[in-house]
């Protein structure tokens, strides 16, 4: 095997392995106990906001929280592919980890106040993200 093949086998392998090992959000919310905490706790209330922002004018928008809120959920959803995964759900991994990237990029465009990207990622990553995984457990 060439040097240059094991170096990128081995920076695969660490990805792998940290993002599995992923047990502690960033944002200093405290960790969930369980999946169904997560989504109750953590992203119903969270996601409901993004929801009800879509529907104001710019200027009504606490942009800064929504980004804030945006952050904690991917920090969360990404337990789905770490401590909280669902093995028994095909792709529940993979879809914790495309819900967790979903999540980053509502935050960047509410971090660029950008009200017509976020709504579109907020109202087509509902029936993406959201829908498939709960019609799947």
């Amino acid at each position: 095997m060439s040097p240059r093949i094991l170096v990128l086998a081995l920076a695969a392998a660490t990805f792998v392995t940290s993002a599995c090992q992923n047990t502690k959000p960033r944002t200093g919310f405290p960790l969930a106990d369980s999946w169904h905490d997560i989504m109750e706790d953590v992203i119903d209330p969270r996601f409901t906001r993004m929801v009800d922002a879509t529907e104001q004018k710019a200027d009504a928008i606490d942009f800064e929280r929504l980004a804030v809120d945006a952050e904690t959920c991917a920090e969360h959803i990404a337990l789905g592919y770490g401590v909280h995964d669902k093995s028994n759900v095909d792709g529940f991994a993979v879809w914790s980890h495309e819900a967790e990237q979903w999540f980053r990029e509502i935050a960047a465009a509410a971090r660029n106040r950008d009200l017509a990207t976020f709504t579109t990622l907020v109202i087509d990553g509902e029936r993406l993200h959201c829908d498939r995984c709960h019609d799947a457990t």
